[in-house]
């Protein structure tokens, strides 16, 4: 939920043998009409590159692995450091309202911190 991706705005986590990471940031407004709210926005990528497995951190400016300190933008590209120019490979995800989703796929499975 981005509830909780806006308390920690890093998830490094598995699902089956996919390690992947979960970026959040803030400055993305609602797209309900004169609802002003700041949800935020998500990527959704593997930590996998060049074979190896990044983790992770939110830093200032963006996100930082701590392999090899390269810092990262919400897109998945690597702006600074060793990695620079490196894109990390997206994995297919949406950025769903919980109250439509749920109606057609009521056993979904939310994550927890």
């Amino acid at each position: 939920p981005f509830s909780k991706l806006r308390e920690i705005h890093v998830i490094n986590d598995s699902v089956g043998d996919q390690e992947l990471v979960v970026f959040w940031k803030a400055g993305t407004g609602t797209p309900f009409g004169n609802v002003s709210v700041n949800v935020g926005s998500s990527g959704v990528f593997s930590r996998e590159v060049n074979d190896q497995t990044l983790t992770f951190q939110k830093i200032n400016n963006g996100f930082e692995d701590l392999e090899t300190m390269s810092l990262w933008n919400i897109v998945g590209k690597a702006i600074e450091g060793p990695l620079t120019g490196e894109q990390l490979t997206p994995i297919v995800s949406g950025e769903h309202f919980w109250f439509a989703w749920s109606v057609f796929i009521p056993d979904t499975i939310v994550w927890q911190p």
